[in-house]
Protein backbone atom coordinates (compact mmCIF):
# COMPACT_ATOMS: atom_id res chain seq x y z
CA UNK A 1 0.00 0.00 0.00
CA UNK A 2 1.25 3.51 -0.73
CA UNK A 3 2.83 5.26 2.23
CA UNK A 4 0.63 7.89 3.84
CA UNK A 5 2.34 11.09 2.72
CA UNK A 6 0.31 13.37 4.99
CA UNK A 7 2.87 13.09 7.79
CA UNK A 8 5.56 14.92 5.83
CA UNK A 9 4.09 16.53 2.73
CA UNK A 10 1.08 18.83 2.86
CA UNK A 11 -1.53 17.51 0.42
CA UNK A 12 -1.80 20.82 -1.44
CA UNK A 13 1.94 20.75 -2.17
CA UNK A 14 1.95 17.51 -4.20
CA UNK A 15 -0.15 16.85 -7.28
CA UNK A 16 -0.30 13.31 -8.72
CA UNK A 17 -1.01 13.71 -12.44
CA UNK A 18 -2.29 10.16 -13.02
CA UNK A 19 -3.04 8.25 -9.81
CA UNK A 20 -3.12 4.77 -11.40
CA UNK A 21 0.11 5.29 -13.37
CA UNK A 22 2.00 6.65 -10.36
CA UNK A 23 0.70 3.88 -8.05
CA UNK A 24 1.91 1.25 -10.57
CA UNK A 25 5.30 2.97 -10.90
CA UNK A 26 5.74 3.17 -7.12
CA UNK A 27 4.83 -0.51 -6.80
CA UNK A 28 7.38 -1.44 -9.49
CA UNK A 29 10.06 0.71 -7.82
CA UNK A 30 9.45 -1.02 -4.48
CA UNK A 31 9.47 -4.46 -6.14
CA UNK A 32 12.75 -3.61 -7.92
CA UNK A 33 14.39 -2.65 -4.63
CA UNK A 34 17.38 -0.51 -3.72
CA UNK A 35 19.90 -2.22 -5.99
CA UNK A 36 17.96 -1.32 -9.14
CA UNK A 37 17.36 2.33 -8.18
CA UNK A 38 19.07 5.52 -9.29
CA UNK A 39 18.09 9.16 -8.82
CA UNK A 40 18.71 11.69 -11.60
CA UNK A 41 18.23 15.29 -10.50
CA UNK A 42 18.62 18.77 -11.85
CA UNK A 43 20.50 21.06 -9.44
CA UNK A 44 19.19 24.63 -9.61
CA UNK A 45 15.65 25.14 -8.29
CA UNK A 46 15.26 21.36 -7.99
CA UNK A 47 17.63 20.24 -5.23
CA UNK A 48 17.88 23.88 -4.19
CA UNK A 49 14.92 26.13 -3.51
CA UNK A 50 13.86 28.85 -5.92
CA UNK A 51 13.24 31.35 -3.10
CA UNK A 52 13.76 31.27 0.65
CA UNK A 53 12.13 33.76 3.01
CA UNK A 54 11.18 35.91 0.04
CA UNK A 55 14.71 36.11 -1.36
CA UNK A 56 15.87 34.36 -4.58
CA UNK A 57 18.30 31.48 -3.96
CA UNK A 58 21.51 31.79 -5.99
CA UNK A 59 21.81 29.47 -8.99
CA UNK A 60 25.11 27.85 -9.92
CA UNK A 61 25.75 30.69 -12.37
CA UNK A 62 24.49 33.35 -10.01
CA UNK A 63 27.16 32.30 -7.48
CA UNK A 64 29.61 33.96 -9.88
CA UNK A 65 27.21 36.64 -11.11
CA UNK A 66 26.65 38.03 -7.64
CA UNK A 67 30.20 37.70 -6.27
CA UNK A 68 31.36 40.90 -4.58
CA UNK A 69 35.02 40.65 -5.62
CA UNK A 70 34.26 40.84 -9.35
CA UNK A 71 34.19 44.13 -11.24
CA UNK A 72 31.02 46.20 -11.50
CA UNK A 73 31.35 46.02 -15.27
CA UNK A 74 31.16 42.20 -15.12
CA UNK A 75 28.24 42.19 -12.67
CA UNK A 76 26.27 44.68 -14.79
CA UNK A 77 27.01 42.79 -18.02
CA UNK A 78 26.06 39.39 -16.63
CA UNK A 79 22.83 40.72 -15.07
CA UNK A 80 21.80 42.35 -18.33
CA UNK A 81 22.45 39.10 -20.23
CA UNK A 82 20.60 37.02 -17.62
CA UNK A 83 17.50 39.25 -17.59
CA UNK A 84 17.29 39.24 -21.39
CA UNK A 85 17.60 35.50 -21.90
CA UNK A 86 15.70 34.39 -18.77
CA UNK A 87 12.64 36.14 -20.19
CA UNK A 88 13.02 34.08 -23.38
CA UNK A 89 13.51 30.80 -21.46
CA UNK A 90 10.36 31.41 -19.43
CA UNK A 91 8.20 32.58 -22.38
CA UNK A 92 5.33 30.05 -22.65
CA UNK A 93 4.49 31.21 -26.19
CA UNK A 94 7.87 30.07 -27.60
CA UNK A 95 8.54 26.42 -28.43
CA UNK A 96 11.60 24.60 -27.20
CA UNK A 97 13.06 24.65 -30.74
CA UNK A 98 12.58 28.41 -30.92
CA UNK A 99 14.30 28.90 -27.56
CA UNK A 100 17.30 26.69 -28.33
CA UNK A 101 19.53 29.15 -30.27
CA UNK A 102 18.89 31.82 -27.61
CA UNK A 103 20.02 29.46 -24.84
CA UNK A 104 23.29 28.73 -26.67
CA UNK A 105 23.78 32.48 -27.19
CA UNK A 106 23.14 33.13 -23.49
CA UNK A 107 25.69 30.58 -22.28
CA UNK A 108 28.30 31.72 -24.83
CA UNK A 109 28.01 35.40 -23.88
CA UNK A 110 28.01 34.70 -20.14
CA UNK A 111 31.10 32.52 -20.42
CA UNK A 112 32.94 35.09 -22.51
CA UNK A 113 32.31 37.69 -19.79
CA UNK A 114 33.80 35.28 -17.25
CA UNK A 115 36.94 34.69 -19.30
CA UNK A 116 37.44 38.45 -19.71
CA UNK A 117 37.12 38.92 -15.95
CA UNK A 118 40.15 36.66 -15.29
CA UNK A 119 38.64 34.65 -12.44
CA UNK A 120 41.05 32.41 -10.51
CA UNK A 121 40.11 28.97 -9.15
CA UNK A 122 41.21 30.07 -5.64
CA UNK A 123 38.10 32.27 -5.53
CA UNK A 124 35.65 29.38 -5.93
CA UNK A 125 35.36 28.46 -2.20
CA UNK A 126 34.97 32.17 -1.33
CA UNK A 127 32.25 32.62 -3.98
CA UNK A 128 30.27 29.67 -2.62
CA UNK A 129 30.67 30.81 0.98
CA UNK A 130 29.33 34.27 0.08
CA UNK A 131 26.41 32.98 -2.03
CA UNK A 132 22.84 32.54 -0.82
CA UNK A 133 22.23 28.81 -1.25
CA UNK A 134 19.34 26.97 0.40
CA UNK A 135 18.57 23.32 -0.32
CA UNK A 136 14.95 22.17 -0.22
CA UNK A 137 13.58 20.83 3.04
CA UNK A 138 14.46 17.13 3.46
CA UNK A 139 17.45 17.34 1.09
CA UNK A 140 19.90 16.62 3.94
CA UNK A 141 17.87 13.57 5.03
CA UNK A 142 17.44 12.35 1.45
CA UNK A 143 21.14 12.74 0.65
CA UNK A 144 22.05 10.81 3.82
CA UNK A 145 19.68 7.93 3.01
CA UNK A 146 20.98 7.70 -0.58
CA UNK A 147 24.58 7.59 0.68
CA UNK A 148 23.84 5.00 3.39
CA UNK A 149 22.25 2.66 0.86
CA UNK A 150 24.69 3.40 -2.01
CA UNK A 151 21.89 4.71 -4.24
CA UNK A 152 23.42 6.76 -7.05
CA UNK A 153 22.52 10.46 -7.25
CA UNK A 154 23.36 11.83 -10.68
CA UNK A 155 23.15 15.62 -10.63
CA UNK A 156 22.63 17.37 -13.96
CA UNK A 157 23.20 21.07 -14.39
CA UNK A 158 23.51 23.63 -17.14
CA UNK A 159 25.55 25.59 -14.59
CA UNK A 160 29.13 24.99 -13.47
CA UNK A 161 30.33 21.73 -11.92
CA UNK A 162 33.26 23.39 -10.12
CA UNK A 163 30.82 25.56 -8.17
CA UNK A 164 28.27 22.81 -7.51
CA UNK A 165 30.98 20.47 -6.19
CA UNK A 166 32.11 23.21 -3.82
CA UNK A 167 28.49 23.76 -2.70
CA UNK A 168 28.23 20.06 -1.80
CA UNK A 169 31.60 20.21 0.00
CA UNK A 170 30.51 23.20 2.09
CA UNK A 171 26.85 22.26 2.66
CA UNK A 172 26.95 18.44 2.79
CA UNK A 173 30.52 17.88 3.97
CA UNK A 174 31.99 16.33 0.82
CA UNK A 175 31.18 14.85 -2.56
CA UNK A 176 30.06 11.34 -1.63
CA UNK A 177 31.04 8.36 -3.83
CA UNK A 178 27.37 7.78 -4.73
CA UNK A 179 27.18 11.31 -6.22
CA UNK A 180 28.22 12.45 -9.69
CA UNK A 181 27.77 15.74 -11.52
CA UNK A 182 27.27 16.23 -15.24
CA UNK A 183 27.73 19.91 -15.96
CA UNK A 184 30.00 22.48 -17.56
CA UNK A 185 33.54 22.65 -16.21
CA UNK A 186 35.88 25.61 -16.09
CA UNK A 187 39.04 25.25 -18.15
CA UNK A 188 41.97 26.82 -16.27
CA UNK A 189 45.40 27.92 -17.47
CA UNK A 190 48.61 26.97 -15.61
CA UNK A 191 48.10 29.80 -13.13
CA UNK A 192 44.52 28.77 -12.34
CA UNK A 193 42.71 31.48 -14.32
CA UNK A 194 39.51 30.64 -16.20
CA UNK A 195 40.20 30.60 -19.94
CA UNK A 196 37.02 28.88 -21.11
CA UNK A 197 34.51 26.13 -20.53
CA UNK A 198 34.43 22.45 -21.35
CA UNK A 199 32.91 21.36 -24.66
CA UNK A 200 30.26 20.42 -25.61
CA UNK A 201 28.34 23.04 -23.65
CA UNK A 202 25.43 21.76 -21.54
CA UNK A 203 22.41 24.06 -21.47
CA UNK A 204 18.75 23.79 -20.51
CA UNK A 205 17.65 22.12 -23.74
CA UNK A 206 20.41 19.64 -24.59
CA UNK A 207 20.48 17.56 -21.42
CA UNK A 208 19.25 14.60 -23.48
CA UNK A 209 22.37 14.72 -25.71
CA UNK A 210 24.62 15.23 -22.68
CA UNK A 211 22.97 12.25 -20.96
CA UNK A 212 23.53 9.97 -23.95
CA UNK A 213 27.13 11.15 -24.47
CA UNK A 214 28.07 10.66 -20.81
CA UNK A 215 26.21 7.35 -20.72
CA UNK A 216 28.58 6.06 -23.38
CA UNK A 217 31.82 7.64 -22.15
CA UNK A 218 31.68 7.96 -18.38
CA UNK A 219 32.94 5.16 -16.11
CA UNK A 220 30.85 6.23 -13.11
CA UNK A 221 27.68 6.16 -15.20
CA UNK A 222 28.65 2.84 -16.78
CA UNK A 223 29.07 1.43 -13.27
CA UNK A 224 25.38 2.15 -12.51
CA UNK A 225 24.04 1.07 -15.93
CA UNK A 226 22.43 -2.07 -14.50
CA UNK A 227 20.09 0.11 -12.41
CA UNK A 228 17.01 0.37 -14.61
CA UNK A 229 14.61 2.05 -12.17
CA UNK A 230 14.88 5.82 -12.28
CA UNK A 231 13.35 8.60 -10.22
CA UNK A 232 13.92 11.84 -12.10
CA UNK A 233 13.69 15.28 -10.45
CA UNK A 234 13.51 18.49 -12.48
CA UNK A 235 12.05 21.98 -12.59
CA UNK A 236 11.99 22.71 -16.33
CA UNK A 237 10.27 20.97 -19.22
CA UNK A 238 13.70 20.12 -20.70
CA UNK A 239 14.76 18.31 -17.52
CA UNK A 240 12.61 15.27 -18.38
CA UNK A 241 15.26 14.30 -20.96
CA UNK A 242 17.98 13.76 -18.33
CA UNK A 243 17.25 10.01 -18.22
CA UNK A 244 17.99 9.46 -21.92
CA UNK A 245 21.42 8.05 -21.05
CA UNK A 246 19.75 5.12 -19.25
CA UNK A 247 19.34 2.26 -21.71
CA UNK A 248 15.91 0.60 -21.55
CA UNK A 249 14.72 1.90 -18.17
CA UNK A 250 12.11 -0.38 -16.60
CA UNK A 251 10.54 2.31 -14.44
CA UNK A 252 10.87 6.06 -14.93
CA UNK A 253 8.98 8.21 -12.41
CA UNK A 254 9.30 11.93 -13.17
CA UNK A 255 8.85 14.42 -10.34
CA UNK A 256 8.59 18.07 -11.42
CA UNK A 257 8.96 21.16 -9.25
CA UNK A 258 6.67 24.01 -10.32
CA UNK A 259 8.16 26.76 -8.22
CA UNK A 260 6.18 29.80 -9.29
CA UNK A 261 3.58 30.96 -11.83
CA UNK A 262 1.92 27.63 -10.99
CA UNK A 263 -1.49 28.27 -12.57
CA UNK A 264 0.10 29.51 -15.80
CA UNK A 265 2.51 26.58 -16.17
CA UNK A 266 0.58 23.68 -14.65
CA UNK A 267 -0.92 22.22 -17.83
CA UNK A 268 2.44 22.12 -19.65
CA UNK A 269 4.10 20.40 -16.69
CA UNK A 270 1.27 17.87 -16.35
CA UNK A 271 1.99 16.71 -19.90
CA UNK A 272 5.57 15.64 -19.14
CA UNK A 273 5.81 14.91 -15.38
CA UNK A 274 4.06 12.23 -13.28
CA UNK A 275 4.15 14.01 -9.92
CA UNK A 276 4.26 17.77 -9.38
CA UNK A 277 5.57 19.51 -6.28
CA UNK A 278 4.01 22.97 -6.25
CA UNK A 279 4.95 26.38 -4.87
CA UNK A 280 8.64 25.70 -4.20
CA UNK A 281 7.74 22.73 -1.98
CA UNK A 282 9.95 20.19 -0.22
CA UNK A 283 11.70 16.94 -1.17
CA UNK A 284 9.45 15.14 1.34
CA UNK A 285 7.62 13.15 -1.34
CA UNK A 286 10.92 11.88 -2.80
CA UNK A 287 12.38 11.08 0.63
CA UNK A 288 9.32 9.04 1.61
CA UNK A 289 9.32 7.24 -1.73
CA UNK A 290 12.98 6.25 -1.33
CA UNK A 291 12.30 5.09 2.25
CA UNK A 292 9.42 2.97 0.99
CA UNK A 293 11.68 1.38 -1.67
CA UNK A 294 14.35 0.66 0.99
CA UNK A 295 11.81 -0.89 3.39
CA UNK A 296 10.18 -2.87 0.58
CA UNK A 297 13.54 -4.16 -0.52
CA UNK A 298 14.47 -5.43 2.95
CA UNK A 299 11.07 -6.66 4.10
Amino acid sequence: APTDMSTVVPKEEVLIVNEAKVAAARQALVAGGVDNLQIIADYDRTLTKSHHEGKPVDSAYRIVGGFSQLSQHYLDSIEKIRAHYMAIEMDPSKSREEKLPFMVEWWTKANQCLVEEKVNKNLIPVMVKEAYIVFRDYFAELEKILHQHSIPLLVFSAGLANLIEEVFVQKVGLMKPNMHIISNHFVFDDEGFVVGLSEPMIHVYNKNEAAILHGKNNKWIQSINHRKNVVLLGDSLGDVDMAEGVEDPQVLLKVGFVNDRVEERLEEYKKVYDVLVLHDGSLGYVKELVEEIIQGGTA
